[in-house]
């Protein structure tokens, strides 16, 4: 078969960017009661200037959900987890096919294996995906991880 030779990969799959972002956040949590916590937090990150002629959109996060600390090592939790996420700009960006609105539910656990470490796992489940024109779009995102506290 014809190779067509070096095909670029969008801007967009590729890793970083080439610019400068802004990222301003806010997190809250307080107690409902004795074993029930909530937490908030909204993330928006813009991009300060342009790389090559491309742009990435700028993107809105907001994150709400709720813990069970009724427990003693083991921290349930439940999240929705929304993304705004605004076209890509410039003459080397998909503009066609960037951007889009995400809307997942995140079950999740959080275990404290001892006064350090802590370790995590959720997944994320569209509830709502839309994308403008033709993008990858995951069917479900696994996360596990481990915090070390100093």
């Amino acid at each position: 078969p014809n190779s067509p030779g070096p095909v670029t990969i969008d801007r967009g799959l590729q890793p970083g960017t080439g610019t400068t972002d802004v990222i301003l956040g806010a997190y809250y949590n307080n107690a409902i009661n004795q074993n029930l916590a909530y937490f908030t937090q909204v993330l928006y990150q813009a991009a300060m200037n342009s790389s090559d002629n491309y742009r990435p959109g700028n993107s809105l996060n907001v994150n709400v959900g709720l813990r069970y600390v009724g427990l003693d090592m083991i921290i349930p939790q439940l999240q929705l987890n929304l993304r705004n996420l605004m076209r890509d700009t410039g003459s080397n960006s998909d503009n066609g096919n960037s951007g889009g609105t995400l809307l997942y539910l995140t079950p999740g656990i959080v275990a404290a294996v001892s006064d350090k470490v802590t370790l995590y796992a959720f997944i994320q489940v569209p509830v709502y995906q839309y994308v403008n024109g033709v993008q990858l779009a995951p069917y479900w995102i696994p996360t596990v991880g481990a915090r070390y506290s100093f």
